[in-house]
């Protein structure tokens, strides 16, 4: 009699730079220092123990919680923080409710490739699923180049990399997921010079802006605003990718600025005299015709739903595509000196302002209700375990401050105000919404 296949690991190994990877530190800095620390590694744990997944319901968090010594609600924390960059995958989540990755099941098939037998459940497997969210392809771990040749084989995938260090693995594997954003902001990043080098370096072409995105300088606003001085930590496949695109090309045109914390640069730094480089980061931008969250927020209002967050006074910066327009113009007329410029409104609106300004252009009442904090809070944690939309992670979302400062653009184009006034802007997107 065949003996039974063998689903679960003995052990697993630990890349010894674990705490230095990018992804590790934002949880490590964020979520409380080594106690995120050690919910990640004990899920890891759980999870290997298990194969390469773990169900995650409330009965598995209080296990956990109560292995740990944790409250239940901050294990939930760390772990929908987890998905929210990407150290396990938001889709099997939503989908299964269970804890897995790509990278952990990279892991988990070279492992069993040393025993020549594996156990594979079809819908939880991420190697050949092409609308995987996840790119970490080992936070926790560091394979041999005979493990690696073979991983993907054993899951019916293609994958030959060789030797590699997690970090390497890590990046190697965003680069294969088209899908996830990062292919294709840093594809992007080398296109627009590629493409552009030849115009760049000839006398005609004199400036050179890039559009990228306050994300790309932190997910979270420490402190009173967001100023170009910030060291660039950005959460998700869309502020990563830009950063991404953004060292690419300070690279070709100020590569010593990519020495310094903030990536600052001026023309003093630009290898390529004559040229003046911009990279613009805007907060969120509306206007006529908008297409986003301001929609989403819109429809809301617009059907007399109450808001129930009228308790938190949170503030974040806008950016009216009348003022965007100006300083882009301002860019191309006068002699603005090269640099990264953070571009946002004047003036930061709540969300109740927000919603008292949507309900002034649509002429009805605003309905808030100013539910207090600590019910909500319950509210969200409740929707965390039976996967509602108003969860801890939306709920961090929507009631955060993200104020942008505008002071370094506004003081290189000689200017002490922005022409539009945030709420003006805001009126003309939102009535473009009624027509």
């Amino acid at each position: 009699m065949a003996r039974p296949k063998k689903r679960t690991l003995d052990y697993f190994e630990v890349d010894v730079g674990i705490a230095q990877n990018l992804k590790v530190r934002k949880l490590i800095n964020r979520k409380g220092g080594a106690r995120a620390l050690g919910v990640f590694m004990y899920l890891l744990c759980r999870i290997y123990k298990n194969g390469y997944y773990i169900d995650c319901n409330s009965d598995v968090i209080f296990e956990i919680a109560a292995d740990l010594y944790e409250q239940e609600d901050y294990v939930m924390e760390v772990i929908l923080y987890c998905m929210e960059i990407r150290l396990f995958d938001q889709g099997m989540y939503d989908r299964h409710q269970i804890l897995t990755s790509r990278g952990i099941q990279e892991r988990y098939a070279a492992l069993q490739n040393q025993r020549k037998r594996i156990s594979v459940v079809e819908q939880y497997d991420l190697l050949n699923d092409d609308d995987s969210t996840d790119d970490v392809s080992s936070e926790e771990t560091r394979v041999s180049s005979e493990e690696t040749l073979e991983k993907r084989h054993l899951f019916g995938g293609n994958c030959t990399k060789g030797d590699v260090s997690s970090e390497e693995m890590a990046m190697e594997c965003s680069e294969e997921t088209h899908d996830n954003g990062h292919n294709f902001g840093i594809n992007a990043g080398e296109k627009v010079v590629s493409s552009e080098e030849t115009h760049v370096t000839n006398e005609s072409a004199k400036k050179f802006i890039f559009f990228s995105t306050v994300k790309s300088a932190s997910d979270k606003v420490e402190g009173k605003c967001l100023t170009e001085e910030c060291v660039p930590t950005p959460v998700g496949p869309y502020g990563e990718s830009k950063i991404k695109a953004e060292n690419y090309i300070i690279a070709h045109f100020a590569p010593k600025a990519l020495e310094r914390p903030y990536h600052d640069f001026d023309d003093n730094d630009s290898v390529m005299k004559g040229k003046q480089v911009y990279i613009m980061r805007p907060c969120m931008i509306h206007g006529p015709g908008n297409k986003g969250n301001l929609n989403l927020l819109y429809g809301v209002v617009s059907k007399g739903l109450p808001w129930p967050l009228g308790a938190f006074e949170n503030r974040r910066s806008f950016t009216s595509i009348g003022n965007l327009c100006v300083v882009i113009e301002g860019l191309l007329t006068q002699n603005v000196p090269s640099g990264i410029y953070h571009m946002g409104d004047d003036e930061a609106f709540s969300t109740n302002e927000l919603i008292q300004v949507i309900c002034e252009a649509l002429g009805k009442k605003a309905h808030i209700w100013c539910i207090p904090k600590g019910l909500m809070n319950g509210v969200a944690k409740v929707g965390g375990w039976f996967h509602l939309p108003l969860n801890p992670l939306r709920m961090q979302k929507l009631t955060e401050n993200y104020v942008v400062s505008n002071a370094k653009i506004k003081a290189a184009l000689g200017i002490t105000r922005m022409p539009v006034r945030a709420k003006d802007g805001l009126m003309d997107t939102i009535r473009s919404f009624k027509q």
